[in-house]
């Protein structure tokens, strides 16, 4: 979505979509393939924070880091980790420093 809140099918669109698929299977999941946290004013202004809370409403599943995840720093990246519902996941990260891991919530594929 590249923090396309009202462009093209936006949030509310992808919502409803997946309201309607849930009417006829139980087997529903949601994934977003990363750059979510920036890319319009909502992001930039509340360093992601505002996405978060758009995609715990929308009924997100999982999600995976694009490069801009990690615009604002890692603290930041931990604090909408923390704040989101979707289970982060990654196959192309690996902690190797000796303080605090920020990502470790996040499951490796």
């Amino acid at each position: 979505m590249h923090c396309a809140a009202d462009e093209d099918i936006g949030y509310a669109g992808l919502a409803a979509y997946k309201k309607e698929c849930l009417e006829k299977t139980d087997y529903v999941t949601l994934v977003d393939c990363g750059d979510h946290l920036q890319g319009s004013y909502l992001g930039t202004v509340s360093k992601g924070s505002c996405m978060v809370e758009i995609m715990n409403e929308v009924g997100y599943d999982y999600a995976v880091f694009g490069n801009h995840e990690f615009d604002y720093g890692f603290d930041i990246l931990k604090e909408n980790i923390e704040k989101s519902n979707l289970q982060y996941l990654c196959c192309n990260i690996t902690y190797s420093g000796s303080k605090e891991n920020k990502l470790k919530d996040v499951k490796p594929l």
